[in-house]
Parts: C-alpha cells; sequence; structure tokens
C-alpha cells in the first residue's frame, strides 16, 4: 500500500470528518465542513427533478432488470440433516453498506445500479453512498435516490472509504 494512502486512513481513523474535510480540501481543492458532507432530501429531490426523463426511465428499467437476475441468485440458507448430523449454511446480509462512486472524467450512475440494487435485494438496512464533490452528477444522485439509496455524502478520494470503514 502507498505510504500516502496509510497516512490518509491512520489520518481519518484517528481525527474523523476534520481529516476527510482536510484532504477534501487538499486533493479536490473543495472546503467542505463536516455538517456539508452529506447531501440534503431537497438536494436528492432537485437532481431528479432536473435529471433527464429519458434517463430515468432508463435507470427504472435498469433497476426491474437488476432486481429480476439479482432475486434469482439470491443465495439461500440450508440445512441438511443426515445420520444425526446437522449441518446448515446461513445467509444473513451485513447491515451497513458503503458504496464508492468513483469520478473523473465520468459520471458512473451505473455503479450505484450494481451495488445499491443487489445489497437492497439481499436485506442490507442501510445503504450509503460517497463520491467526489466535483463529479457527484444529478444522474448519480438520481439513480441513488431511485435505488434506495439512504445516504448520499459528496467526499471522495481515500479519505471518503477510510470514513466509511471508520
Amino acid at each position: 500500500m502507498d505510504i500516502t494512502v496509510k497516512k490518509i486512513i491512520k489520518k481519518v481513523k484517528k481525527e474523523g470528518d476534520s481529516a476527510v474535510s482536510y484532504f477534501t480540501k487538499k486533493y479536490d481543492g473543495i472546503e467542505l465542513l463536516p455538517r456539508d458532507f452529506r447531501i440534503s432530501e431537497k438536494e436528492i429531490d432537485t437532481a431528479v427533478e432536473n435529471a433527464d426523463k429519458d434517463f430515468l426511465n432508463a435507470v427504472k428499467l435498469a433497476k426491474k432488470n437488476i432486481e429480476i437476475f439479482q432475486k434469482k441468485i439470491l443465495p439461500k440458507s440450508t440445512v441438511i440433516k443426515k445420520n444425526g448430523i446437522i449441518i446448515k449454511h446461513i445467509f444473513n446480509p451485513i447491515e451497513k453498506v458503503g458504496i464508492y462512486v468513483p469520478g473523473g472524467r465520468f459520471s458512473y450512475p451505473s455503479t450505484v445500479l450494481m451495488t445499491a440494487i443487489p445489497a437492497k435485494i439481499v436485506g442490507v438496512k442501510k445503504i450509503v453512498v460517497v463520491s467526489p464533490p466535483r463529479n457527484l452528477t444529478k444522474e448519480v444522485i438520481a439513480t441513488a435516490k431511485i435505488c434506495g439509496v439512504d445516504e448520499i455524502y459528496h467526499v471522495g478520494g481515500v479519505q471518503a472509504i477510510a470514513a466509511l470503514a471508520y
């Protein structure tokens, strides 16, 4: 692991949101206070309202198709009893999932579709999305809303992933 990555993770683990603010300013050139990390419901609603209607319809269709597929491959708990021996394979989803939606030159609503929908299908109770502040598009936000994401934060990079972990 790169020494810079280790330092970022260590600082976020130790200092929490203030370290996330520091690295967001350092690497993204954006000054965000911790209270400004999370995207408000109003911002989410505005993103949905301003997104192209054909795009929204395509996302809804993709969601439906992904749900059909994910339900077909859903793991099931199994109990086998043989000769007085009981073998159990128990399926329990994790409680929370953090999804990193990359930024860069493009917008990646497909990342939301392919991660949030399977999490919902298996029963994850809380889904959080993080994405770099300059690249969190209305399409990604609208897709997250359609897919039932619980919280969206416009922070990215190693610091966002470390914040999800700690």
